[in-house]
């Protein structure tokens, strides 16, 4: 199942592709102990503590990097892209600009390296791979 999200609802396909729209305030939703809002929060400040202690790793520095463009000078407003080039490859998230101070130490790049096409699912493979090298 997957889901494309708008400012009225989120719209749901199921595994034949069929979509359904669920009305709803996106960020708001919740599964009952925490929203969407705050999981990204959780999300985005778990990935700055993680960048910011490998960071501090012999060899590491120049592995961890934050840019206010991507490598084709593109942006978008109000956020920025923070990476890390893991043995298992490289990892990136786009955080929310409010958070750019929290990764003090940081190297900071005039644009970011080219994106590799990495999904949200190559992440999660190269975080366990390397969690489990």
């Amino acid at each position: 199942m997957t889901a494309t999200q708008n400012a009225q609802g989120v719209t749901v396909f199921d595994g034949s592709g069929q979509p359904s729209f669920v009305p709803c305030i996106p960020g708001k939703t919740s599964d009952s102990y925490h929203t969407i809002d705050e999981l990204y929060d959780h999300r985005c400040l778990l990935f700055a503590a993680f960048m910011r202690e490998y960071a501090t790793g012999m060899f590491c520095k120049d592995r961890c990097w934050r840019s206010h463009q991507h490598h084709d000078g593109s942006h978008w407003g109000g956020w920025f892209i923070a990476g890390m080039d893991l043995p298992t490859g490289t990892i990136t998230y786009h955080l929310p600009a409010r958070m750019w101070d929290l990764l003090k130490g940081i190297p900071v790049r005039e644009r970011a390296p080219e994106w590799d096409g990495h999904t949200p699912a190559d992440v999660l493979k190269r975080l366990e791979a390397w969690l489990l090298a």
